[in-house]
């Protein structure tokens, strides 16, 4: 969290957009609803956004940034309950290597 907020950051625009590589998505089974181009490569939101909230933007469209970022846990949404066992699934794995 702290990277993307530090993008966010850096970016200068007033929102920020976090997407993982569809690949990454597929590979962990996933179900994919949406996907864009960002650069030749197909990319799905991750569902984390960060927007100034001292503007009131009503409408209107934001200028923003994409941060793309290829880490397993920031694929999954969990939607399912098969999203939820991957999820647990992802968690255990990442608590054995920091044991």
């Amino acid at each position: 969290m702290d990277a993307i907020v530090e993008r966010y950051e850096r970016c200068g625009k007033p929102a920020l957009t976090v997407a993982v590589p569809l690949e990454t998505k597929t590979k962990l089974g996933m179900s994919i609803e949406y996907s864009f181009k960002m650069d030749d490569k197909d990319v799905v939101p991750a569902g984390i956004n960060v927007i100034d909230g001292h503007k009131r933007y009503g409408d209107e469209w934001l200028d923003q940034d994409i941060y793309l970022l290829d880490l397993d846990e920031l694929a999954v949404n969990i939607n399912t309950v098969q999203e939820l066992h991957l999820a647990e699934r992802l968690l255990a794995k990442q608590s054995k290597k920091q044991t």
